[in-house]
């Protein structure tokens, strides 16, 4: 019988990722985080949004985790009253 692996408390596992630096023209960040913000969801899951739909990829669980919450919360704005873990 295999033993699952104990649970840490904390901040849920978005797997393995990588970093990237990147220095975009100062006037673009408004535009980029009123659209983030339009659609619910962190600055850096926009970019990664952005950045698979143009070449074709999947999104990650995460991103589209985040992004149904905040399409719940739109649709069901009592929702946004009720504890929920936020994505990072």
């Amino acid at each position: 019988m295999s033993e699952e692996p104990e649970r840490k408390s904390g901040r849920k596992s978005f797997g393995e990722r990588f970093v990237v630096s990147s220095r975009p023209p100062v006037d673009d960040k408004a535009a980029w985080q009123r659209r983030a913000d339009e659609l619910g969801i962190s600055l850096g899951n926009f970019v990664i949004l952005t950045v698979n739909s143009a070449l074709g990829l999947e999104i990650p669980d995460f991103v589209q985790e985040e992004l149904d919450k905040a399409e719940a919360i739109r649709t069901h704005p009592k929702l946004e009253e009720l504890p929920m873990q936020r994505a990072s």
